[in-house]
């Protein structure tokens, strides 16, 4: 699978439905964005670098969420 995609599947993703979702959390003044991945990119596999580099952009975008909103 190509770096894009993967990158676009799992990093990407979350970010756009993300997007979606937080007006509503604003104008509420409270809500939730539970993102999942994977503890696999602490161990050495056969996933490859684009896999690892969108579970750990997930982990990062998801605090910076946090922080941000």
């Amino acid at each position: 699978m190509s770096w894009r995609r993967v990158i676009s599947i799992n990093l990407d993703s979350k970010f756009f439905v993300s997007q979606a979702f937080v007006p509503s959390m604003e104008e509420r003044g409270w809500g939730r964005i539970v993102n999942m991945t994977s503890d696999s990119v602490q161990l050495s596999t056969e996933k490859g670098a684009a896999y690892k580099a969108s579970k750990m952009g997930a982990i990062g975008l998801t605090r910076g969420m946090a922080a941000d909103l």
